[in-house]
């Protein structure tokens, strides 16, 4: 609906691009990508339901990195002056990381970036992110990175949000998504998979 909704697989499918120019030897694992987008149909089609018809890459996969909703700048109401501004303050961002290892590794990633507010949550209990409840039923470590705007479902009916949004925000969560992707590739597969 509008330009943030939805907007991390365009990060996703950028990343893909500067990883296919890093030759496979450079790499210690396949990426995957999978795009499900069915959390908002969860009873349709669910999240789950790509875990079920492939086995084969849930057994081989060591991590899973999710991301959503990047580069959003805090707009709030105020009901007295019955106006809808900025803050100035950029969105917050959740990592959920219910394992370990994930949140230290999420930890160096955010560390690096130039600007952006993140909470690195380590419980998947209370997750508001593309199906990690799906991916813990499988024992996956997963990283899963999301904004929640009020703004988030609008439709503004002329620039879609375009805004709101902040392009070096955007970017700099863009860059901490490949660290913490390079990051998983570096690991060990028995040290992602510790409580």
């Amino acid at each position: 609906p509008n330009a943030l909704q939805e907007n991390g697989s365009l990060a996703i499918l950028n990343m893909m691009r500067y990883f296919s120019k890093i030759p496979r030897s450079e790499r210690r694992r396949t990426i995957k990508v999978v795009i499900p987008e069915s959390h908002f149909a969860e009873q349709y089609i669910s999240t789950s339901a790509w875990i079920a018809e492939r086995p084969d890459i849930v057994k081989n996969s060591v991590a899973l990195i999710a991301a959503e909703h990047l580069g959003g700048t805090e707009w709030l109401s105020d009901p007295i002056s019955n106006t809808y501004t900025p803050t100035g303050e950029l969105e917050v961002a959740f990592a959920f990381c219910p394992t370990s290892p994930i949140r230290t590794l999420a930890r160096q990633a955010v560390a690096a970036q130039e600007i952006g507010r993140q909470a690195i949550l380590n419980t998947a209990e209370f997750s508001f992110t593309p199906g990690i409840a799906a991916y813990k039923k499988v024992k996956m470590p997963s990283f899963a990175y999301i904004s929640i705007p009020s703004y988030l479902m609008a439709d503004d009916g002329t620039s879609g949000h375009l805004d709101k949004l902040s392009p070096k925000l955007w970017y700099e969560q863009f860059k901490m998504l490949t660290r913490m992707v390079q990051a998983v590739d570096m690991t060990p597969a028995e040290v992602l998979k510790r409580a």
